[in-house]
């Protein structure tokens, strides 16, 4: 796990290094030890952490890509699964041009 992880997390939430430590029942200076790499926290204690700051540990899939041949020597990158993506970037307004140039890359 990335040291930076745990302060990027705790910076996101606005805390200091002692209130979130507070938070999730360890020392500031345990806390301190985690962010800068010199200690690596266990998956229960990082996840203590991520939490006490409104934060949760995943782990995601990795998307791969394929060319699928879609008619006239064309093709398109399909991905093997959907992504799982935040409400704003799933569900948006596009607006599409007047006239579409499919001849054009």
């Amino acid at each position: 796990m990335s040291s930076a992880l745990l302060s990027v997390a705790r910076e996101a939430a606005g805390l200091s290094k002692t209130d979130l430590a507070e938070l999730a029942r360890t020392s500031r200076s345990t806390l301190s030890a985690y962010e800068h790499g010199r200690v690596s926290p266990t998956l229960d204690t990082a996840e203590r952490i991520l939490a006490a700051a409104g934060h949760r540990l995943t782990a995601a899939p990795v998307l791969s890509w394929r060319d699928v041949e879609i008619g006239r020597a064309r093709t398109a990158a399909v991905p093997d699964r959907l992504p799982d993506l935040p409400a704003r970037a799933a569900v948006r307004r596009f607006e599409m041009p007047l006239h579409l140039d499919w001849s054009r890359p």
